[in-house]
């Protein structure tokens, strides 16, 4: 893993919430999760409320969308909730179909992640001109191979992870917004449009 910048090592606490700044009831804020195998953190940068907001994005994004590429390369961190098998249906020569247990080191991942279009304000385009959260497949193709070559194998499909592209693209912004607060600190981005965003999942964050 790539050392850390200097200055993203020992963050100093915020001292306020980075969000709504309240003051009281504060915890460190992760820019990217743990489990997504992130290391910086804002101490003292999160308090209560808006916490359990940014944790269900997170939340949504890592256990609906992210579960099986996760779970595949070790980037889940709580055990009990790590499921060791998925579910893999094969279809014979015979055209029956067969739901199995598949280990998730063996698991043919297949997911859809959205890819947003340059902003329209930035474009001087209309927002009903523009598209939002187009998705793209992505497959693992090995993976598949190997299952195809089972013996009596004629086809196999899976199910992707569930993606909500609004969620997901307030979850990117969660990530940037506190990524700039980490390297540019909370006075110079605290008016940022992002947290209306992130925080009450508005479409037209106040400017």
């Amino acid at each position: 893993m790539p050392t850390l910048p200097r200055e993203l090592r020992n963050i100093r606490p915020i001292g306020k919430c980075i969000y709504c700044a309240r003051t009281d009831n504060l915890s460190r804020e992760h820019v990217v999760p743990r489990g997504m195998g992130g290391t910086i953190t804002l101490p003292k940068g999160s308090c209560t409320a808006c916490a359990e907001v940014t944790k269900k994005i997170e939340t949504a994004c890592m256990r609906n969308t992210l579960i099986h590429i996760r779970v595949k390369y070790g980037l889940h961190r709580h055990p009990k909730e790590r499921p060791d098998t998925f579910s893999v249906t094969f279809r014979d020569w015979s055209d029956n179909e067969t739901v199995k247990q598949v280990p998730a080191a063996d698991f043919p991942t297949l997911w859809a992640m959205p890819i947003y279009e340059f902003p329209g304000i930035l474009s001087n385009k209309n927002q009903d001109e523009t598209r939002f959260g187009i998705l793209h497949r992505h497959q693992d193709d090995a993976s598949f191979q190997k299952l195809l070559r089972i013996p009596g194998v004629k086809s196999v499909s899976i199910t992707s992870g569930a993606v909500d592209t609004w969620i997901f693209a307030r979850w990117i912004a969660k990530i940037g917004y506190c990524y700039a607060v980490a390297r540019l600190g909370i006075e110079k981005v605290r008016l940022s449009p992002l947290v209306d965003m992130i925080i009450t999942g508005s479409p037209y964050p106040i400017i």
